[in-house]
């Protein structure tokens, strides 16, 4: 009697289980999504019938689009599922809204590509960056990658690292994407990695440690808050890019962006704007202000460096620098520097608070016969600037203008 009992109890076992495979493999193997790696807690569109797969509320149009919310994406409770995205959508024409999700990890949170222009949203989500070892180096890698993808929105999401030591965290890739609109969002230590992108529009974000932007032609830069000091912060090859009421606490590194404007902005930090290699650009009605405790000879305001020639410095304020306010070397020529208000930015045995070595700069709007206001002018009719060049403000204001 018992050996008859252990035989069924393994005989009906295998029976079910060869019955599953007889009828449900067949099945799986010809399904649409036979050969897509079948992970929890990931979502793959690669086609518009896939929507349509997924039950989610809408149609797909502008008017009523595909709503992907409030799911927990990119990691199970095994740990970190590398070379997934957490959310993973190509080769589609339907209108989606992405919110209220929350991403860990992974590879990448979300991915886009070749997805049909203007038809994505992603709003409200929060990201976290995990942890994967590549190449024997731990690093985090979590956001949004987007590939041949143009006009695409994202508003109002947080990015964040997961874990305190995160060696690096790009919180928005594009390759080939124009016409991208982020917006209002909260973004912790991070990088943008932009190639062969044009027209994308940083609205009102908030970014906390250290900020690197490059290859970005056309960039609309404006309102963004720069929490705290900064490790760095370097815009490079953006050119015919404004940025504008921007408000930063640390310098700032602008280099081969030619044909950039640079208003309205405040910076608070230790030293000022630094401009390389990049000619005709205007700097005007800024604020730059020294808040430093040690004194360095890179305490200055306002840099033109490398062949950075024909630009215009006009009407900006400049506030206690402990070297010079405005300084010209490396060969940057034919610049116009006039309106500018220097207050108290001095350097040991000297009374000048700028610096030109190089050829053709002018200091004061030769039509109108106006300069600069200099903090220490005294009671001179003209101000002497330090440096080979030789150059004098021959119009010095009596009083600022702003």
């Amino acid at each position: 009697m018992k050996r008859s009992t252990k035989i069924t109890l393994i005989v009906i076992p295998t029976i079910l289980v060869a019955s599953f495979v007889i009828w449900f493999l067949p099945v799986y193997i010809l399904s649409p999504s036979f050969g897509k790696p079948r992970v929890k807690n990931i979502i793959q569109i690669y086609s518009d019938n896939d929507f349509e797969e997924l039950n989610l509320p809408g149609s797909g149009t502008s008017n009523d689009p595909f709503i992907i919310e409030n799911q927990v994406l990119g990691i199970n409770a095994s740990g970190i599922k590398n070379f997934y995205y957490g959310l993973d959508v190509a080769n589609t024409t339907k209108y989606f809204i992405v919110r209220n999700c929350t991403f860990f990890g992974g590879l990448n949170a979300i991915r886009l590509e070749n997805v049909s222009e203007g038809t994505v949203l992603i709003s409200g989500n929060h990201f976290y960056a995990r942890v994967q070892r590549e190449w024997d180096h731990e690093i985090g890698r979590s956001g949004i990658e987007i590939k041949s993808t143009d006009k695409v929105a994202i508003r109002n999401n947080s990015f964040a690292s997961a874990y305190k030591y995160v060696d690096l965290y790009y919180y928005l890739t594009t390759y080939n994407a124009n016409n991208i609109v982020f917006e209002n969002n909260t973004c912790d230590a991070g990088f943008i990695d932009i190639k062969k992108s044009s027209d994308v529009v940083f609205n009102g974000n908030i970014f906390e440690n250290f900020f690197y932007l490059e290859n970005l032609h056309f960039l609309n830069f404006t309102n963004n808050v720069f929490e705290g000091e900064h490790s760095f912060i370097e815009f490079g090859n953006c050119s015919y890019s404004s940025f504008r009421n921007n408000t930063f606490y640390s310098r700032i590194n602008l280099w081969k962006s030619p044909y950039t404007i640079f208003s309205g902005n405040s910076m608070y930090s230790s030293s000022g704007l630094e401009i390389k290699g990049s000619s005709y650009v205007e700097v005007n009605n800024n604020k730059i202000v020294f808040t430093g405790e040690e004194i360095s000879t890179y305490d200055r305001g306002i840099v033109l460096c490398r062949e950075s020639s024909y630009c215009n410095i006009q009407s900006n304020s400049i506030y206690n620098f402990s070297y010079y306010g405005i300084y010209l070397i490396d060969d940057s020529n034919f610049n116009t520097i006039f309106h500018n208000s220097l207050f108290n930015n001095f350097i040991t045995n000297s009374t000048s608070q700028a610096y030109d070595e190089c050829v053709g700069n002018i200091w004061y709007n030769p039509y109108i016969f106006e300069g600069n206001y200099w903090s220490n002018l005294g009671l001179s009719s003209t101000y002497a600037i330090d440096g080979s060049a030789g150059s004098i403000d021959l119009y010095p204001l009596s009083s600022p203008l702003y």
